[in-house]
């Protein structure tokens, strides 16, 4: 079945001509889910309409990180239960958010058919927008297998710890003996220093060189940030050299991933859309629209 599931989100990925993009991790609390949100709204705000899809199927939070109350989920959309256009949830201009479950989905995994009838269904809503996001769960298992393999371009994101490093390389190991091709981008988070996230990319390196045969290329890090790892989109100051420092940070991983998305696709208009940081003082929910 797991194969069968890979086949067909790679046959799914080929009949979209919108850009996916995958935010992976081998292990939780890296600050995946944080910087998926953060790149969909820096996306939006430079004006792309942008769809971030939490995927995590049962402890997904990316609604609480945009401070939004979906009235249906993706676990109702991938059970029948909602239409996919109706479970969608404005957060911010040209950003939507296709939230996880409010309470839990209960009863472990969605059945690989669930799967399947979910990116079918977003693949219909490919002319709304100029880019998906995609949160998959932590960790090996078949659904991430399916959601990674079906994106453009993945993002793993891992920090300095030797257990991030550990697992990322686990994931990607996994992954290729999937699909051999696939190479996904790096992105050291909450790094102290530049130097630091040089030293992490490098071990990275060693590791996938020595045992795949690989290197996968670099997208930037992103230092760490008592603000940011609090809330993407809270309400924070945006005009000190700290948070100036991080949203260019993660305008280059968004610029690069995007770029990555792009490469095997046709020229389009929005690979000459410039990626400008983000404003992270974000608007009150009456101001939206």
């Amino acid at each position: 079945m797991r194969r069968e599931l890979v086949t067909r989100a790679l046959r799914d990925r080929e009949s979209m001509d919108v850009p996916r993009i995958a935010f992976v991790s081998g292990k939780g609390g890296v600050g995946k889910s944080t910087l998926a949100l953060a790149s969909a709204l820096t996306f939006g705000q430079s004006g792309m309409r942008t769809l971030v899809v939490d995927m995590n199927w049962r402890w997904g939070a990316l609604h609480i990180l945009a401070n939004a109350y979906p009235q249906a989920s993706v676990a109702e959309t991938m059970l029948g239960a909602a239409a996919i256009e109706d479970s969608v949830c404005h957060i911010a201009p040209r950003v939507d958010l296709l939230a996880s479950a409010a309470i839990s989905a209960g009863g472990g995994w969605p059945p690989s058919e669930a799967i399947t009838r979910f990116v079918d269904a977003l693949a219909r809503m490919h002319g709304r927008y100029d880019v998906i996001i995609m949160d998959t769960p932590a960790g090996i298992i078949e659904q991430v297998d399916a959601l990674a393999l079906s994106a453009d371009t993945a993002v793993f994101v891992m920090t300095p710890d030797i257990t991030a490093i550990a697992d990322c390389y686990g994931m990607l190991k996994h992954l290729r003996s999937q699909r051999r091709e696939f190479l996904p981008g790096i992105v050291v988070n909450r790094t102290t220093t530049a130097q630091e996230a040089e030293d992490v990319m490098e071990k990275f390196d060693t590791l996938t060189g020595r045992f795949l045969g690989v290197r996968a290329p670099r997208l930037g890090f992103v230092t760490e940030d008592a603000q940011l790892r609090g809330g993407a989109v809270r309400k924070v100051s945006s005009d000190t050299a700290e948070m100036s420092r991080v949203t260019g940070q993660i305008a280059a991983v968004a610029s690069l991933a995007l770029r990555s998305a792009l490469k095997n696709r046709t020229v389009s208009e929005l690979s000459t859309i410039i990626i400008r940081p983000m404003n992270f003082a974000m608007e009150t929910p009456d101001s939206r629209e």
